[in-house]
């Protein structure tokens, strides 16, 4: 061959070559792959963990627990080494290696017998994966809703009995206080609180196949049965906590768990609930997922206890995106949800509704004059809670709008979403008459859905998983 064109030939070829690794760089580089990941924020019960190659580093403290070993389903390990102190502090080097694509799970096994896994890939070195969810999860605290007192009261008793609802309450002050001790430090409680409902509440699976109620979650019927699902477990948690002084918030929102992959997890169906309470010293919220750390579950009519760990006490925000999606937040005060339960005490008149209107909503009497979506949502909000009507609670809302009374059509979906006898359209309607159609999109859709042109509003809770 001429040499001028195997010159030729050549310089094609390896342009050729340094496209198509540019290509496959590039394709790396987006895929978001994290190399480092801290399980815990908690120094007693943690693991640090670096990923090079096909090796992982691990030093990590399961003092009360000590970790036996660990593995990668799937994987055999070439080499493997741990060093395990006295107080349960622990480094370990696991060396293994996979054909790219690989999905596993890198299980960390203690002493007792209780385990955590953690979704761990495979693609020129192991990795953990990211789907950005960590910040969208963390982001979801600036959008806090408050419960009103009478979905408080629904928590505690099903049929929203004030007497059941007095009961519960006076037993939930006395089983925190038993709990809790002498501690005085918020951040120990809450792990004290968090250990006692996961070893004393079972995962009912009777009831999770049967279909879950408002009769499963409602915190008097946990504590007298001892079972429920994870709404259950929420409510229980976040109860107790706020017996023993402790701020926190019911979070609804996705796992990937059953039908509901890692790929799917951004997209998938609201199934899980779990709770995050603020730590005052700390300044900072602390998630807690009393569900996933209690291994007992109840099926056909029997009780069967499990190894529980605290994988997802204060668990870091990375690793519980790993398998979490945080979608809406509620704080609700149980202990006044008797306030709930009480009858309107003004009844609202033409002549109230123009002069608190007056009052309250901002006149644009200025052509030059706007409003910013929240001093309007303000606005609105002190003019629903002036007219003596509205709890601030969607079905609140809807019965100042005169749309419904309240008991009216109950039966809670499996996704706590309430189906109304009132058209979308008719809803939207009269949002309307205090707002721009921008800001209704915006802001009063969050607890409301149109089925099938038919209104849904959410009443809190979760599904099952």
């Amino acid at each position: 061959m001429n040499k001028k064109l195997f010159t030729f030939f050549s310089v094609i070829l390896l342009t050729l070559f340094i496209i198509v690794q540019s290509a496959r760089n590039i394709h790396a580089d987006n895929i978001n792959q994290l190399k480092r990941l801290i399980t815990s924020n908690n120094s007693d019960y943690y693991s640090l963990i670096q990923l090079n190659g096909d090796q992982i580093d691990i030093i990590g403290k399961y003092s009360a627990d000590p970790v036996e070993k660990i593995t990668i389903t799937g994987s055999p390990l070439s080499d493997y080494k741990i060093n395990k102190e006295a107080d349960g502090s622990f480094s370990a080097t696991l060396v293994s290696s996979q054909a790219d694509g690989f999905e596993g799970y890198l299980c960390i096994y203690l002493q007792s017998g209780a385990y955590m896994v953690y979704y761990i890939c495979y693609d020129g070195g192991w990795y953990f994966p990211d789907n950005g969810l960590s910040e969208r999860n963390d982001a979801k605290f600036d959008d806090i809703r408050i419960a009103a007192p009478s979905t408080a009261a629904l928590y505690l008793s099903a049929a929203s009995d004030a007497d059941e609802v007095e009961e519960t309450l006076s037993e939930l002050e006395a089983l925190a206080d038993k709990i809790v001790g002498d501690e005085a430090d918020d951040y120990n409680k809450a792990r004290l609180i968090c250990r006692w409902v996961a070893d004393n509440i079972y995962y009912d699976k009777d009831a999770a196949e049967a279909g879950i109620s408002i009769e499963t979650v409602a915190v008097h019927n946990v504590l007298e049965t001892r079972r429920t699902t994870c709404a259950g477990y929420a409510n229980t948690f976040s109860a107790l906590l706020e017996a023993a002084g402790i701020k926190s918030v019911n979070i609804k929102g996705c796992v990937a768990a059953g039908e509901v992959t890692y790929q799917t997890l951004t997209t998938g169906v609201e199934n899980h609930e779990w709770v995050a309470f603020w730590y005052e010293q700390g300044k900072r919220w602390v998630y807690a997922d009393t569900c996933w750390n209690s291994r007992n579950y109840y099926a056909d009519g029997a009780f069967y206890p499990g190894k529980n760990d605290e994988q997802y006490f204060d668990i870091t925000t990375e690793a519980l995106a790993l398998n979490h999606r945080a979608d809406k937040l509620e704080q609700r005060t149980y202990f006044s949800a008797l306030e709930g339960l009480k009858p309107p005490t003004s009844v609202m008149t033409e002549e109230t509704v123009e002069t608190t209107v007056e009052n309250t909503v901002p006149r644009n009497t200025d052509a030059n004059q706007t409003f910013s979506t929240n001093e309007i949502k303000t606005a609105l909000q002190n003019f629903l809670d002036l007219s003596g009507v509205s709890d601030g609670s969607p079905e609140g809302l809807l019965v100042y709008l005169g749309l419904t009374t309240y008991g009216v059509n109950q039966e809670i979906g499996e996704d706590y979403y309430i189906k109304t006898d009132i058209s979308y359209s008719e809803y939207k309607n009269k949002m309307l008459q205090y707002m721009t159609e921008e800001m209704f999109e915006e802001d009063f859709t969050v607890y409301y859905k149109n089925v099938n042109g038919i209104l849904y509003f959410f009443y809190g809770g979760g599904s099952g998983t």
